[in-house]
């Protein structure tokens, strides 16, 4: 995650610093559960469309091996 801000208009006031500071742990805690969300979801999806399929999920190598 990242914050842009307009270079025209200077650098954060400190309030600004100070408040994302004490953000920056529900930030993270939240990412961090997107994250595994997203991956439970693709799990679920691989999961059901290789128990639909009829055929073993497999990866291939650029080679075709």
């Amino acid at each position: 995650m990242s914050f842009v801000r307009d270079y025209g208009r200077g650098p954060p006031s400190d309030e600004t610093v100070a408040w994302l500071d004490k953000m920056r742990p529900h930030l993270a805690r939240s990412l961090s559960l997107a994250a595994r969300l997203k991956e439970k979801v693709a799990a679920a999806i691989t999961e059901t469309r290789s128990e639909h399929s009829g055929f073993l999920p497999v990866s291939s190598t650029r080679g075709g091996v």
